[in-house]
């Protein structure tokens, strides 16, 4: 799977789509073969990044961006090794935090 290929590669980042979290087989399989970290962006964020550039969000339509986030934040934390605050931080800010917090044992 395309899961399985990227594991075999060294020293990168996958950026899952946030529904990826309803996908218990996919979720054990990353928690196995790498480092879950939770992108901590605040709703508000959220709601304008979506604004200024919309994206496919699986059940966005039907439940809405707060029921999505409240539903799937648990989740997030149940599966995440750490967490990154991202508010006020720059895109290579959080990617040094990702890097470094792997590290960690």
């Amino acid at each position: 799977s395309f899961l399985q290929q990227i594991g075999e590669k060294e020293r990168v980042i996958i950026s899952t789509a946030g529904s990826m979290i309803y996908h218990p087989e996919a979720m054990a399989w990353l928690a196995q073969n790498s480092r879950i970290v939770m992108i901590d962006t605040p709703l508000t964020v959220i709601e304008d990044r979506l604004s200024r550039t919309p994206k496919a969000v699986v059940g966005l339509k039907e439940k809405g961006l707060y029921n999505l986030w409240k539903e799937r934040m648990p989740l997030y934390k149940e599966y995440a090794e750490f967490s990154i605050k991202t508010e006020g931080k720059e895109l290579f800010m959080i990617t040094e935090e990702i890097a470094l917090g792997a590290r960690i044992p």
